[in-house]
C-alpha cells in the first residue's frame, strides 16, 4: 500500500490527531501540528506538539505501509533531528497496518566495532493485526474506525457496517473522509467477490454524501486508473498472443493491428465494468452483455462516459440499454 496512501493517512491524522493521541499515550492532549516545522520529516510522518499534566512533548507517528528495512534508523534520526529542535522528548510510534511490512523491533540498539552498545532507542510498535476488534470499537474514537478491518477480527461486513454506522451518527460530513478510507481500506481486505459487491453497493448508497470528500475522489480514479490499466495489459496481451498465432497464417504485422484493437476494446470494457461496479452495481449484468458481442470502439468510448456522469441509476440503465440496441 506505498505511495499515496501515505497521504490518506497522514489527512486522517490531521483530522484526528487526538483520537491516536488518546489511543496511544495516556492523558495526552494535541496541542498543535509540528510537521511543517521539520524539513526532513516524510510525507509518511506526522508530528505533533502534546502535553501531559503539566509538561510538552512530542508525538511522532507512522503508519507503515510497506517494507522498510531502514526505518528504525530513520525514526531515530527523526525522534533525535525534533528533540534538538523543540527541545522537549519525542514518543515515536509505529502503526504497522499488514504482518508483512513488520522490518524492526524496539529497542533499536547500536554497537561500535567491538560489540560495545552506544546506543539504546525505544519505540512503540503497534501491530493491528493483533488488536481484538471489539477493542478498539470500545475506545469509542472515531478517528480509528477506518483501521477496523486491519484488527484480528476485522475482515468482515459486520465490522464495517458497524464502523459506518458509528461515522454517520452525528454530523456526517466531518467523517466522511474517514468514511472514505474505510471504504479503500476495506477494499484491499475483502477477497471474495461476494464482499466486493456488497461493499460496492453499501458504499454506493453513501455516494451523494461522499462525493465531497477528496479522500474518496481519489480513490474512486485510482480504482478506475487500476480498472483501465489491467483492462488494457490484459487486451493487449490476448490481443498479441492471437495476433501472432494469426500471423502464422496471414502475417505478422496484420495480427499485430488486431490485437492492439482488441486490446483498446478491452480496456475500455474493463474501465466500463469498474465505473457500474463502483457506482450501480445492480447494473453489471447489463454490462457482461457487452462481453457477448463485438462493440465498436466510439462506442464504448462514449458508455463510459455517459455511465460516469450519470446521476442516477435509472439514467444510466437507459445509457446500457441503448447501448446494446446500437451494437
Amino acid at each position: 500500500m506505498p505511495g499515496s496512501w501515505d497521504t490518506h493517512f497522514k489527512q486522517l491524522l490531521a483530522h484526528s490527531a487526538q483520537d491516536y493521541a488518546t489511543w496511544l499515550v495516556d492523558g495526552a492532549v494535541i496541542e498543535e501540528e509540528l510537521s511543517p516545522q521539520l524539513e526532513i520529516i516524510r510525507n509518511a510522518d506526522s508530528l505533533y506538539a502534546m502535553r501531559i499534566k503539566d509538561a510538552r512533548y512530542g508525538l511522532h507517528l507512522e503508519f507503515q505501509t510497506h517494507r522498510d528495512t531502514m526505518m528504525a534508523h530513520r525514526l531515530l534520526e527523526y525522534n533525535v533531528l525534533a528533540g534538538s529542535k523543540f527541545k522537549y522528548p519525542i514518543y515515536s510510534v509505529v502503526i504497522f497496518l499488514r504482518k508483512d511490512t513488520i522490518t524492526l523491533t524496539s529497542p533499536y540498539v547500536i554497537y561500535n566495532h567491538k560489540g560495545r552498545e552506544i546506543l539504546r532507542f525505544h519505540f512503540d510498535i503497534i501491530k493491528l493485526w493483533e488488536i481484538p476488534t471489539a477493542e478498539l470499537f470500545q475506545k469509542r474514537l472515531k478517528g480509528l474506525l477506518p483501521l477496523a478491518p486491519l484488527t484480528r477480527e476485522g475482515a468482515r461486513r459486520e465490522v464495517v457496517e458497524e464502523a459506518i454506522t458509528e461515522l454517520l451518527k452525528g454530523d456526517p460530513d466531518k467523517n466522511k473522509d474517514s468514511l472514505s478510507l474505510l471504504y479503500g481500506i476495506t477494499s484491499l481486505v475483502f477477497d471474495k467477490q461476494t464482499d466486493k459487491q456488497w461493499l460496492n453497493g453499501r458504499f454506493g448508497m453513501l455516494e451523494d454524501l461522499l462525493n465531497d470528500s477528496w479522500a474518496f475522489r481519489e480513490l474512486r480514479q485510482r480504482g478506475e486508473e487500476a480498472g483501465w490499466k489491467q483492462g488494457m495489459q490484459k487486451g493487449l496481451q490476448e490481443g498479441l498472443q492471437e495476433g501472432l498465432q494469426e500471423g502464422l497464417q496471414q502475417g505478422l504485422q496484420e495480427g499485430l493491428q488486431q490485437g492492439l484493437q482488441e486490446g483498446l476494446q478491452q480496456g475500455m470494457l474493463k474501465n466500463l465494468q469498474s465505473f457500474v461496479q463502483l457506482r450501480f452495481p445492480d447494473l453489471l449484468p447489463l454490462v457482461e452483455q457487452y462481453t457477448q458481442t463485438p462493440i465498436a470502439e466510439e462506442l464504448l468510448n462514449t458508455l463510459v462516459l455517459q455511465v460516469g456522469l450519470a446521476k442516477t441509476e435509472a439514467e444510466a440503465r437507459q445509457h446500457l440499454l441503448a447501448g446494446l440496441h446500437r451494437s
